[in-house]
């Protein structure tokens, strides 16, 4: 069973990181089309450039609550295992 839960846990992690990337582009995407409506080519590239790092950060927030909680989950095994054990 520790052998699929890790498959499961390693695809969710790469998953994680494609999304931090997909954030990334759709913040560029809307910065560049929302200054670019309202500033022409330079508005257009002053709103890629804030988007994409606005779109950076939520990727990164998201991703660190996701690795948050996968790390609450692991210490949470070690220590049941620490406290099953029977007494010596």
């Amino acid at each position: 069973m520790e052998g699929f839960r890790g498959f499961i846990i390693r695809t969710a992690e790469v998953f994680i990181l494609v999304l931090v990337v997909v954030f990334t582009l759709m913040g560029a995407v809307s910065g560049w089309t929302s200054g670019a409506m309202g500033g022409g080519a330079f508005g257009g590239l002053i709103g890629l450039l804030i988007g994409g790092a606005m779109g950076f950060v939520m990727g990164c927030v998201a991703a660190a609550s996701f690795f948050l909680l996968l790390e609450i989950a692991q210490n949470t095994r070690v220590m049941r295992r620490y406290y099953e054990q029977p007494p010596q």
